[in-house]
């Protein structure tokens, strides 16, 4: 994940990030991304040996409706949040107090 300003172009940041999961993960075959990416992403991805699937709506649908492969994406982030431990770092201690 690379969180950058809301200025840059999403095909920018897209062919970047590919490169980084690229060089850090050979293994990773497979890419889905939404619709603001653009052809530029998704040829870098190919020279890169990532299928890069661009998921979009339904033709015709209105309104909120969940996309399957993102959806499972965003179940699995919401299953991890349900567990205390996940959920916020308790792990830390608290800052010394001044005497």
């Amino acid at each position: 994940m690379v969180v950058v300003a809301a200025s840059v172009h999403d095909h920018t940041i897209g062919t970047a990030l590919l490169d980084r999961v690229a060089a850090a993960a050979p293994s990773i075959r497979k890419a889905w991304v939404d619709a603001g990416f653009t052809n530029t992403v998704v040829a870098h991805g190919a020279g890169l040996g990532i299928d890069v699937e661009v998921v979009g709506r339904a033709a015709g649908t209105r309104g909120f409706t969940p996309l399957p492969q993102r959806w499972r994406v965003e179940q699995a982030f919401g299953t991890l949040m349900l567990h205390r431990r996940l959920a916020r770092d308790y792990e830390t201690r608290p800052p010394a107090r001044p005497r």
